[in-house]
């Protein structure tokens, strides 16, 4: 199983034409409807339910939705960790202003 170190690799090996960073931001905003469009069905088609079936629609989903954010990460230069890391930095001074609150 490929690991998330693994992924600019993948992306790099799967991007087989020449793309521009506009396209990755369409298709990453196309990705998260496509996840967003499988959580409405949980509701319309699954009652409310979680199916395994869905379940693996939506990780697929999802699977495409990091293959645009490492596209997009690959093109401004910046690696997974890294922004890992500026989110981690980002919301531990939200939490300290109290922007936003622990539970």
């Amino acid at each position: 199983m490929p690991s998330l170190a693994q992924l600019s690799a993948i992306v790099e090996r799967t991007a087989q034409y020449h793309l521009e960073i506009d396209y990755g931001g369409l298709g990453l905003c196309s990705e998260a409807g496509e996840v967003a469009g499988e959580l409405k069905k949980v509701i319309r088609n699954d009652h409310g339910v979680l199916t395994e079936e869905r379940c693996a629609k939506i990780a697929s989903e999802l699977g495409d939705v990091l293959w645009y954010t490492q596209f997009i990460a690959n093109m401004i230069g910046y690696t997974i960790p890294e922004i890992v890391h500026i989110l981690d930095d980002k919301l531990s001074s939200r939490l300290e202003n109290g922007t936003i609150n622990e539970r």
